[in-house]
């Protein structure tokens, strides 16, 4: 099978008609009846093949500028075209045979070590120790499946790009274990290619063009040379090969086997097919380092940037800051490539949304896959003073909801007699419950700064909300009948704190607004 000639994407259009495409059949019928979404049943495939077809049209049909890649939002190359540009890549999309296969290690003593279950690819799947001490008590053990050749393709690619870690010399993938990954979503939505064409870059420093593709074949997809292993730890850094590699990166040494085809119902699909049941796999494959992804947001640590990962507790506003404008403010998060280089795209009004998804980890576990989106605004009015006030309202008002959820939290433990009970759930009820109210917020702000407005009463509101929510979730965490933590002194005295003048003038101060007259 080859990815690039064959049709295995499974697909479903505008008007519901479900099809099994190539790559560049996504144009097809565009304008009839365009192709809208994938036909998968699990969100890490989704998130990966879209992330798929975003490689392959940045490395074999990039947009030389912002006038080539506005050509083609409004006027989609047609399949033959398409189809010719990405034959140039042909070779490196073998997913069987005897020569280099896709995502796949071209050492064939890969395939002499002790072969496992074509299940093992998943990364939710329970990994060797927990089966080995019977620990699987949430996420069960598969027994004997099979997976179709797409199936297996894509499950093996969302590996690679996800990679956790995976024990002695297992490599994480280019982005560490369990990236985050955001993308621009296009206005309205019309097709898949314009999703990808979205968060295509423009030729340059960051992604270069190909200009020797006989040459630069091996050095863009790693699985068409010798493997660059990492027995002493030895890096694979952007100065080491092609920088489109950032796209194809192959950290895990897999060989899938073939010979252990099986006629029988594919586990993702139910459809009876030639499906594959194992695959073989090395340790000490390609170890990434000094990467920085165009699709990813990354953090400064010490004199690196390094990618920034889903945590515990869900992708809440808190973070949208750092993932949009950027935050300058503790870890110092800087938005993914693709973010500032849809700035033209915002302007122009092409694109509405931004998309964060990936896996909460937890070393080799996966605890949860997260997924949020997040409003993006463009200023025509107001243009860049505009979108700079925008931003300092937006960090005034999530600086000012850190400041009442860490007080919160402080005056409930305080309420239960000190370092005693879980207040996490605490955190999370607070940031789940003001989030509505937040993007209300938003929107108000946006308002009043396109219509040249002030936006006092915004921020006003918001600072009612987080009044209003401290005191509701500590009321409901601190007499709820549990009465090993109440004690009324306590309760009183941390209720005060909260309700306190000092307490609002200091969040009216985050939030940039006049102190209170009236005493309490």
């Amino acid at each position: 099978m080859n990815l690039i000639t064959d049709p295995w994407l499974p697909v479903i259009t505008q008007s519901g008609r479900r099809l099994t495409i190539k790559p560049a059949d996504i144009v097809r019928e565009i304008a009839q009846d365009p192709i809208v979404q994938f036909d998968l049943s699990r969100p890490d495939f989704n998130g990966a093949i879209i992330q798929f077809f975003i490689g392959l049209l940045q490395t074999c049909c990039p947009p030389h500028d912002n006038s080539a890649w506005a050509t083609w939002v409004d006027t989609p190359p047609s399949v033959s075209d398409l189809e010719s540009r990405f034959l140039k890549a042909q070779s490196a999309f073998n997913f069987d045979g005897d020569g280099p296969r896709f995502m796949q290690d071209l050492d064939t003593k890969v395939a002499d070590f002790d072969p496992k279950s074509i299940s093992a690819l998943f990364i939710d799947e329970p990994g060797d120790q927990t089966l080995k001490f019977n620990k699987d008590l949430f996420v069960k053990r598969r027994g004997l499946i099979g997976l179709s050749y797409p199936m297996a393709a894509m499950a093996l690619f969302t590996l690679q790009l996800n990679a956790p870690a995976g024990g002695a010399g297992h490599r994480t993938s280019l982005r560490g274990g369990g990236p985050l990954t955001t993308l621009m979503l296009p206005k309205q939505s019309p097709s898949l290619w314009h999703l990808f064409w979205c968060n295509v870059m423009t030729v340059g420093e960051t992604v270069p063009g190909v200009k020797d593709w006989d040459k630069e074949i091996p050095q863009i997809f790693p699985w068409m040379a010798e493997t660059r292993t990492s027995e002493k730890n030895q890096f694979i850094t952007p100065k080491d090969t092609h920088l489109l590699q950032v796209y194809w990166a192959m950290p895990r040494r897999i060989r899938v086997d073939f010979g252990s085809i099986a006629s029988m119902p594919c586990a993702l699909t139910d459809e009876t097919t030639n499906c594959i049941t194992q695959f073989s796999t090395q340790n000490y494959g390609g170890n990434y380092g000094g990467w920085k992804h165009p699709l990813s947001p990354h953090y400064q640590k010490g004199a690196e940037e390094l990618p920034v990962h889903p945590n515990v507790g869900g992708m809440i506003y808190r973070q949208w800051l750092g993932w949009t404008f950027g935050d300058e403010r503790k870890s110092k998060i800087n938005p993914a490539a693709i973010v500032r280089r849809s700035e033209e795209a915002i302007r122009s009004r092409r694109v509405k949304t931004l998309w964060a998804f990936g896996y909460d980890m937890d070393n080799m576990k996966a605890r949860q896959w997260q997924e949020s989106k997040i409003p993006i605004f463009s200023f025509e009015k107001s243009g860049s003073d505009g979108l700079e006030q925008f931003e300092d309202d937006i960090k005034s008002a999530i600086s000012s909801a850190e400041e009442a959820c860490f007080l919160l939290r402080k005056q409930v433990r305080l309420a239960w007699g000190g370092n005693v009970g879980n207040s996490d759930s605490v955190e999370s009820e607070f940031w789940g419950s003001t989030e509505a109210e937040f993007r209300k917020t938003l929107s108000q702000l946006y308002e009043e700064i396109e219509q040249g407005g002030e936006t006092v009463l915004p921020r006003e509101s918001w600072f009612k909300v987080l009044q209003n929510s401290v005191l509701a979730i500590f009321d409901k965490y601190t007499s709820n009948g549990n009465i090993e933590f109440e004690d009324s002194a306590r309760i009183i005295k941390s209720r005060k704190v909260l309700h306190s003048k000092k307490t609002k003038e200091s969040l009216r101060k985050t939030l940039r607004l006049e102190e209170i007259k009236n005493a309490d």
